[in-house]
């Protein structure tokens, strides 16, 4: 057996023969060299020849009650001549009995053989083997079961706040088996379209689960949910809230109380002042009328002429109420 080398960066600098994932030693075996690589078998017996290649395929992870088909292709020569499905327990393994055709069933060639477990449930987890022969050897390839759910996705946060003009990142993580196959974001209950909104979302996938929101506005206010699909089905986060507040509307809102508390300080002053005023004038009010009254009792006592002449009495008291009228 020779192998062509049309090109080799950097170059060799060995050649190793290996069959089945063994190395190959000894003196039956001369493998060339850098150059021109070769083998060659020296005393060639049956044992010499190839186990069957077997490459596994299929829905090995699914839901509880669904259909799983298990398939094999072979790659054999010389051509292998039967297969058998089995089913390994801890260090042993057991053929599947095909009798019962409502759990096991088989289908497909023989290149090419399909196992079909019906009506998945829990006891059918574990390792299925596909066993390929001929005359000299027996090749085996290998398939877990399991059965798979609905991805599990969490929240990091659930209250998010964010201020108009800036950016702002809502996280999302999850769980999935099977592996996940798609992701999406609902805001207020409606899907968002990441792929026609680029410019204000971030293309959320689920590689990089997270969305962030550019130049957020106080219309990005909102609840948004996180949700991941697989083969199982959709598994959606609990709600996100996000709330926008506009920075000139709180600054406007934090000087109402000083607004507030400067004008009803005026009034209070004003009031005051006014007041004072009225109770300074009745003050004075008071002070100019009990003079007055004083004045004329004392007026009234030394002029009490009741042994003089009317005539006097009379000229005498136009006299001192002139006075009287001077002093008040």
């Amino acid at each position: 057996m020779t192998v062509t080398i049309v090109t080799a960066v950097p170059p060799l600098k060995a050649v190793i023969w290996s069959r089945n994932g063994q190395t190959l030693f000894g003196s039956r075996y001369s493998d060339g060299n850098t150059n021109t690589p070769s083998l060659s078998i020296n005393n060639i017996t049956a044992s010499d020849d190839g186990k069957p290649f077997i490459r596994m395929s299929g829905n090995n992870v699914a839901g509880i009650g669904s259909t799983v088909n298990l398939e094999g292709l072979i790659t054999s020569k010389p051509n292998i001549r039967n297969t058998i499905w089995k089913r390994a327990y801890q260090n042993t393994s057991v053929v599947i009995d095909f009798t019962n055709g409502s759990k096991f069933g088989r289908s497909g060639t023989l290149f090419h053989p399909i196992l079909t477990i019906t009506n998945l449930q829990r006891a059918d987890e574990g390792l299925y083997l596909c066993a390929a022969s001929h005359d000299f050897s027996e090749g085996v390839g290998k398939i877990s079961v399991s059965i798979g759910v609905v991805p599990l996705v969490s929240r990091e946060e659930t209250d998010y706040q964010g201020t108009v003009g800036n950016d702002i990142q809502l996280n999302c993580s999850y769980d999935s088996n099977p592996q996940a196959m798609f992701l999406y974001w609902l805001k207020n209950g409606t899907r968002i379209n990441l792929d026609l909104q680029r410019e204000k979302y971030t293309k959320s996938n689920v590689s990089y689960p997270d969305l962030t929101i550019y130049n957020v506005q106080l219309n990005d206010t909102g609840i948004y949910v996180c949700c991941v699909g697989n083969v199982i089905g959709v598994g959606c986060s609990a709600y996100i809230k996000l709330l926008i507040k506009d920075t000139k509307e709180e600054t406007s809102i934090d000087l109402y109380p000083v607004i507030i508390g400067t004008v009803a300080g005026l009034i209070i002053f004003v009031l005051a002042c006014i007041c004072f005023i009225k109770v300074e004038g009745n003050c004075n009010e008071n002070r100019d009328s009990d003079h007055v009254y004083k004045t004329l009792s004392i007026y009234n006592a030394i002029y009490d002429y009741s042994v003089t002449t009317d005539a006097r009495k009379s000229s005498h008291c136009y006299e001192d109420i002139d006075i009287l009228n001077k002093d008040v």
